[in-house]
């Protein structure tokens, strides 16, 4: 009976040694010490999530602004396809709130220092990265205008369009 026991415990001890060397291949931060497992030490992933933060809350702030970029879509397919002839002024009113707001999102003055924030994150993937060169990038675009100029634009844009509709139907 000492003998089973003494051959399931070296059991045991090689296939626990085979599972941390695999896990050790796949993960090169991935170490067995003498009384626990480490992964990484917890000051570097402290710091990892810091940065992470700064990352992820660009992402929200973009998939926020992404979603009302696709309101404003709709809107703008609405007012070409659907609405009728006296409902443009509220709509160009409706267009005009919302691309201020969006345009607003983008150029809060804590913008700037999350791109910064995150770019110097070593952590990131290349998508990641990709994408902060694109925030950065609209970032960059939406500074150079002001909020009362994309105000204007919107509500011009809908002007014209308006305007456009009422001359070809006259042609």
């Amino acid at each position: 009976m000492f003998r089973k026991d003494v051959t399931y415990k070296s059991k045991q001890k090689r296939i626990t040694s085979q599972f941390y060397k695999l896990k050790s291949q796949i993960n090169p931060r991935f170490t067995l010490s003498r009384n626990s497992l480490e992964t990484y030490n917890f000051k570097e992933r402290l710091e990892k999530q810091r940065m992470n933060k700064n990352y992820e809350a660009l992402e929200n702030r973009f998939n926020r602004m992404d979603a009302l970029g696709g309101a404003i879509s709709i809107l703008y397919w609405d007012m070409s396809a659907m609405m009728p002839k006296g409902g443009t002024a509220s709509r160009t009113d409706q267009l005009a709130v919302l691309k201020t707001l969006h345009h607003s999102i983008i150029t809060d003055a804590e913008v700037p220092e999350l791109l910064d924030a995150a770019e110097q994150d070593e952590h990131l993937d290349a998508w990641q990265q990709a994408n902060l060169k694109e925030m950065r990038r609209q970032w960059v675009h939406a500074a150079a205008v002001d909020a009362e100029l994309v105000e204007a634009l919107s509500r011009a844009c809908s002007q014209c369009e308006s305007v456009w509709r009422q001359a070809r139907e006259d042609a």
